[in-house]
């Protein structure tokens, strides 16, 4: 005989009770926080502001088409796009991680 299973039905999305969120801060803003470029107490406009300057330097870009994407274009969520960056900026080395913030106006810790 064939068992059936019954799954709760959670509603998700609009209709979920609460939010399904590990942490109140935007993708971009915890990528950064998470490689030194900005503290965790900054504000979601200056991880902002920061995260495109980042997006847009020349070595970030060749470094993210060297990295390979998935070969369908769905994006499975709206933070795809920040994952992907995130992606690059974890395979990067110490020294190239800080030659980064010199780039884009971050200052350094001295080591």
């Amino acid at each position: 005989m064939r068992r059936t299973r019954y799954k709760e039905k959670r509603p998700i999305g609009a209709m979920a009770p609460a939010r399904n969120r590990t942490a109140d801060e935007p993708t971009f803003q915890q990528i950064l926080a998470r490689h030194g470029f900005i503290p965790k107490e900054s504000t979601a406009t200056e991880a902002w502001a920061l995260w495109q300057r980042v997006a847009e330097d020349k070595k970030i870009i060749a470094m993210a088409q060297e990295i390979e994407r998935p070969k369908h274009r769905m994006i499975n969520s709206i933070t795809a796009g920040y994952l992907h960056f995130g992606q690059v900026l974890s395979t990067m080395t110490a020294r190239q991680l800080n030659a980064l913030k010199r780039r884009v106006g971050v200052q350094c810790a001295a080591k």
